[in-house]
Parts: C-alpha cells; sequence; structure tokens
C-alpha cells in the first residue's frame, strides 16, 4: 500500500489571541476593582460602625458612674465641695452602718460586717482617717428637727471584746467578739449620747473627683478620670470612661451645667451657697475614622440630668 506523504503544515491548536487576552485582562482588573472597591467600602462602613458603638458604650458607662455618686450629694451638707465646668469634687457614700454603743460623745461603736443574722455595717473599702461619718441625730421632742451631723474621722480600729454585747445587734452566740470584731470609730467632734444613741444610722463618704483631662500628651485622648482621697492625699487619676471629645468652651467632652431649684441655670461656677437643685453632664464622644479620601470623625452625645438630695430651697 502506497505510504502518504505528510504535509508540512501543522494543524492550528485553539486559543486565545492577544486582543482576547488583553480584553479578559481589562475586564478582570475593572471586576476586581469594582469588588475591591466594595470590600473596602464595606469595611470603612464597618470601622465607622464599630467606633460608634464604642462611643455609646463609652458614654453608658460614664451614665452608669455618674448619677450615683451626684444623686446621693446632699448640697444642705456641704456634700459637693467644688464644681467647674468640666469637673465635680464632692463627698460620695461607700458604706453605711448602724450604731450599737457609744463608749464617749466623740465614738461610736458598729457591728462586724459579717453577723450571722442581718447585715448592719456594709462598706466596698475600708474607712479610712481622714473620710467622713454622717450621723442621724433625731429629736424626740422635735422630730422636725432630725438631721444628718457630719464629722470626720480621726481614727477607727477594734472595738473592745465588750462592745455590743447582744441583741438587737449581735448574737452572743453566732457572732463571737473573737471572730467578729465590732468596730470602734473616733470622731473630730462630739456628737449627744443621747440625740445620736445605738440604733442611729451612719454614713461613710470620701472625697472624690470626677474631671475631664488628658491621659497623655502623646496619645492626646481625653477622659472621664475618678480620683479619690485617702488620709488627706489624692490618688492617681484614673480613666473610668472615655475617650471623649476634648476639653473646649464650648462642645467639650465632659460638661458640666448647674441649674437652681426653680430650673434658673447658675453661673459657672456657682457661688458659694448656691441653691443647687440639678445638675446637667454633657457626654460627647469622638473617633476618628478614615474615609474614602480623608478622616471621618464619628461623634455622638448623651445628656444626663440629675436631681440632688436634699436639695436647698431657700
Amino acid at each position: 500500500m502506497p505510504l502518504t506523504p505528510r504535509s508540512g503544515r501543522r494543524a492550528a491548536r485553539p486559543g486565545f489571541s492577544i486582543v482576547e487576552l488583553l480584553v479578559t485582562i481589562v475586564l478582570v482588573l475593572v471586576i476586581g476593582g469594582a469588588v475591591a472597591k466594595v470590600f473596602v467600602t464595606q469595611l470603612r462602613g464597618y470601622n465607622r460602625t464599630r467606633e460608634s458603638v464604642a462611643i455609646q458604650r463609652d458614654l453608658r458607662t460614664g451614665l452608669g458612674l455618674l448619677p450615683v455618686d451626684l444623686r446621693a450629694a446632699s448640697v444642705q451638707l456641704g456634700d459637693v465641695v467644688s464644681m467647674s465646668d468640666s469637673a465635680v469634687r464632692l463627698r460620695a457614700n461607700f458604706g453605711t452602718s448602724v450604731i450599737c454603743g457609744r463608749p464617749t460623745t466623740s465614738t461610736l461603736d458598729l457591728p462586724p460586717q459579717n453577723l450571722a443574722r442581718n447585715v448592719l455595717t456594709s462598706w466596698y473599702t475600708d474607712p479610712k482617717p481622714g473620710d467622713w461619718v454622717a450621723v442621724y441625730v433625731t429629736n424626740d421632742l422635735d422630730p422636725s428637727n432630725d438631721s444628718w451631723r457630719m464629722l470626720q474621722i480621726v481614727s477607727i480600729g477594734a472595738a473592745p471584746s465588750t462592745s455590743c454585747p447582744g441583741a438587737p445587734f449581735t448574737d452572743p452566740v453566732l457572732d463571737p467578739p473573737a471572730s467578729k470584731p465590732r468596730w470602734r470609730v473616733t470622731l473630730n467632734d462630739t456628737v449627744s449620747v443621747v440625740d445620736g444613741g445605738p440604733g442611729r444610722p451612719v454614713r461613710f463618704l470620701r472625697l472624690v473627683r470626677y474631671a475631664l483631662y488628658q491621659a497623655s500628651t502623646t496619645t492626646k485622648r481625653w477622659y472621664l478620670g475618678y480620683a479619690d482621697s485617702v488620709g488627706g492625699k489624692w490618688n492617681a487619676t484614673e480613666a473610668v470612661a472615655g475617650p471623649f471629645a476634648p476639653y473646649a468652651a464650648t462642645g467639650s467632652g465632659v460638661r458640666f451645667r448647674y441649674y437652681d431649684t426653680t430650673g434658673v441655670l447658675l453661673p459657672t461656677p456657682p457661688g458659694l451657697g448656691a441653691r443647687i437643685g440639678r445638675v446637667d453632664v454633657t457626654l460627647r464622644g469622638a473617633a476618628r475614622v478614615r474615609g474614602e479620601k480623608d478622616t471621618v470623625v464619628v461623634r455622638d452625645s448623651l445628656l444626663l440630668r440629675i436631681a440632688l438630695r436634699n436639695r436647698q430651697t431657700q
């Protein structure tokens, strides 16, 4: 059988031309760029939402801290010590108890914290010299004159085993003095043993300060700071909420405004003896988020209206 000679030309293989490849590359770049743009937009939107949620969380933290101490402050007792547009200094409650003995006119005996049947003494930190005690003083002849008497602690420690010996404050069997020592508080002034005797409630207070402050000049972030005074010395300020907007004459991150009992705005700071009935606290949060072209500032704010206890009306 004769052989058929092969052709010198090879059969054409299927493939893409240069034009088709260029068109495909352009389409991939266009579609990829669009997808990337959508992704970046979504990511920036997520970051803005995250910062907004963080700001609201910080505002709620401030909301939970300030009203507790401000609502418990008594203007008549002088609990609010000093005020400005960005800070307030006051005596804050940190514990309560009931007098169970009066050895002298300047000392109080208190039940232990771990009584078997009742809880008559409770505080979240141990009282120290320099803290304050508000004693409820009664007047049997004229109950309208019942009032709180503010005194300062000179010393505090364990009372003798004979203090608060039994009912109604302690159980002689379940609350032995050896394992449950009583407290003895020495005051800087005297209180009538009759008017401020056993059974009268007492409150413990400590000087604290809330203020807008810049935690670091490096980060340049502003926070709501808290500090307390123990033994006449101020502890370091700690950031308890924030970051907030920086201090400014208007639009400050934390701003205090003071009103009298009729709702009239008082000058800042209010004068000595001002009849403060309400404190408005404005919290403003701010965070920087990178936008499509430049940095975007996310802002939010919260207004607290806090009525003070025992507001002056005269």
